[in-house]
């Protein structure tokens, strides 16, 4: 349900376009790739949460897929 998680989901795959060659640049990678995240994409997460709260009350608080 934590909306983070879709944001690590889609920094781990722009991340991954890379071949750090030591911790120190794949620190500027991970900064880089955070910075050039939309601000529609984090809006839009946050929108959904609504939908996604109902999701879970409607499902008992089961697993939902969402």
């Amino acid at each position: 349900m934590n909306p983070i998680e879709n944001v690590w989901a889609v920094l781990k795959v722009n991340v991954s376009n890379y071949k750090p060659t030591s911790t120190m640049h794949l620190i500027k990678i991970i900064k880089k790739e955070w910075k050039k995240l939309d601000g529609v994409f984090a809006e839009n997460l946050l929108l959904s949460m609504k939908n996604r709260i109902s999701l879970i009350v409607n499902n008992e608080g089961d697993h939902i897929l969402y």
